[in-house]
């Protein structure tokens, strides 16, 4: 799993000034310095629905109060003295999707400011908009938020609540899952409640960061069996603690015998010089280059004359001649792990999707024209483009030779935003046929895949037929008109040239976005509507897509197989 903002750290979460003896931020830290003194993260609630904190918070204690970006940067200022990270956690409620999105947006731009934790439950005092409210929210939070920046999903995991939260529609946004293990209240024990969560929680491939109980414990010493078994059997980045103002002194006892697992920098404790030079064979191998130079280039020619001498020499980090990406691949194979960071690229996805990550992982990073396909060139992957159905077959992204660590890292990131072949997801998008009675009038593909997406937006009910689009715009229709005919209706489309095949549809499928496209009837494989055999463009609703190797049946002449409507029956 990708690094978190919260490895190797222990949280406390803030509700606000109503819960807390604490009048003032300074008085916070000294508590948890006197009491919790490894505890070296703080959540601060921000929002509740479309309201700051503060109007909630009738405490009178100002310095705790959140009316705003200003209170929050004020918190990170004063706890980052004190080395205490600072990350915002909200309870959206989906009923006024704009402005809680603007002010999540906000808070996200503070400078300092960890990650967005949002608190997404069942009931009505918290999420209550439904899907179409969740992919929205979630969209306009990323769009709005630093590239980079991490969005978290706070929820809680036993029985039907993911379903009931509409997990599937928060999952493209969110980079860590937060599940609230509440052992005590549960009746379960400890260990069990923490496996649970990870259970339910892993076909979700992200990390889980559980919020365990630290409020009405009977039992102290379970907080940390319930600490132990996360960071321990499962591996848990961190943990954070439910809540600051609850937690009394046999809660921060307990705490304070937690030890979290702390991310090292790759480097075993103790290596001899025969270990570092077989560290640089594996390294350089990997990258196709001479081990011996690069030994030479990092000044260490010295450690051959004593081979099984303890190292004495500079930190890998340190070492001169080397660049990043070859300190990287120093250091985890020093470590024994594997040097293409477990990114399990090779065989799961198509060359498409390698050739388009390399297109967004260009643009991410500013670049623009040819740039992405000058970058696939230097890395002796231009051959990718001869055979673009087939599985990508190496080598590893992160071995790639002639380019920087950061473009690298840019176009695994980019990958890891798309599906992996034999992946598969559908939105829930209503068909609607251009052959029904409803449907009279000829050439009208292009206004039924308007009514599917008027619907699935909530913009009309069914009582708008494809008449009544035909009506307003008759006939054989351009983008421009579709997009015309949809803001009649207060949907406003986007046109997008940029793609020649669905390799590029699933990232707006995930984002949970269909898209009409315009194909080759043709291509279809339909049977023949014309009596010439030119038959004509179609007008199509993508709505999901089932990731298939190079062989099997592919629509619109690409090696996904898209899942698409239309009006044709």
């Amino acid at each position: 799993m990708a690094s978190t903002p919260y490895d190797g750290k222990i949280a406390m979460v803030h509700w606000d000034g109503r819960a807390v003896g604490e009048r003032t931020i300074e008085e916070i830290i000294a508590t948890l310095r006197q009491w919790a003194p490894n505890v070296k993260a703080i959540w601060v609630k921000v929002i509740d629905g479309d309201k700051w904190q503060a109007h909630y918070d009738n405490s009178g204690k100002h310095d705790l109060r959140i009316s705003g970006p200003a209170d929050l940067a004020r918190w990170v200022q004063k706890c980052r003295t004190a080395g205490i990270d600072v990350h915002a956690w909200c309870v959206p409620h989906g009923l006024n999707v704009p402005q809680e999105a603007a002010m999540i947006v906000a808070c996200c731009h503070v400078e300092g400011i960890k990650s967005m934790i949002l608190d997404v439950e069942v009931g009505s005092n918290y999420f209550r908009g439904g899907p179409r409210a969740a992919r929205e929210l979630g969209e306009r939070i990323r769009q709005g938020i630093p590239g980079r920046f991490h969005l978290a999903l706070n929820l809680d995991a036993r029985g039907n609540h993911p379903r009931d939260i509409h997990i599937w529609e928060w999952w493209p946004f969110v980079d860590s899952l937060h599940p609230m293990v509440y052992h005590e209240v549960f009746g379960l024990p400890a260990d069990r409640a923490v496996a649970n969560a990870f259970e339910a929680l892993a076909q979700f491939n992200r990390p889980v960061v559980p919020m365990l109980q630290a409020y009405s414990i009977r039992d102290a010493e379970s907080m940390k069996v319930a600490a132990n078994a996360a960071l321990r059997d499962y591996s848990a980045p961190g943990i954070s603690f439910f809540r600051f103002g609850a937690a009394g002194p046999k809660e921060f006892r307990a705490i304070q015998g937690i030890t979290v697992p702390q991310p090292g920098n790759g480097e075993p404790a103790e290596f001899t010089n025969q270990d570092l030079i077989n560290a640089f064979g594996k390294a350089a191998q990997f990258k196709g280059e001479n081990y011996w130079t690069w030994i030479v280039s990092a000044g260490l020619e010295w450690i051959a004359s004593n081979r099984n001498a303890i190292y004495k020499g500079p930190p890998i980090d340190t070492l001169p001649g080397l660049d990043a990406e070859e300190k990287r691949l120093i250091k985890l194979a020093l470590a024994g792990e594997p040097l293409d960071g477990g990114e399990d690229v090779v065989g799961r996805y198509t060359n498409q999707q390698i050739i388009n990550a390399f297109y967004e992982a260009a643009r991410a990073l500013g670049q623009s024209g040819n740039t992405y396909w000058q970058w696939i060139v230097s890395a002796g992957l231009a051959s990718i483009a001869d055979n673009r159905g087939a599985a990508y077959a190496g080598p590893p992204i992160m071995s790639l030779p002639n380019l920087a660590a950061n473009v690298k890292q840019a176009v695994l990131d980019a990958i890891r935003a798309m599906p992996p072949l034999g992946a598969e997801r559908v939105l829930s998008v209503g068909w609607v046929s251009q052959l029904d009675p409803n449907s009279t009038k000829p050439n009208d593909c292009g206004q039924a895949c308007v009514l599917m997406l008027l619907r699935f937006y909530g913009k009309v009910g069914n009582n708008v037929s494809v008449d009544d689009l035909s009506r307003i715009q008759p006939g054989k229709t351009t983008a421009a008109q579709l997009r015309s005919l949809a803001a009649r209706y207060g949907l406003a489309l986007t046109a997008d040239r940029t793609f020649g095949s669905v390799d590029s549809l699933p990232g707006f499928i995930d984002k949970g976005r269909p898209v009409v496209v315009l194909v080759n009837y043709l291509d279809l494989h339909f049977p023949p509507h014309l009596s010439n055999p030119d038959q004509g463009w179609h007008w199509l609703l993508v709505i999901g897509y089932r990731g298939t190797s190079s062989s099997s049946t592919t629509r619109c002449g690409c090696p996904h197989s898209a899942t698409a409507r239309a009006g044709q029956a």
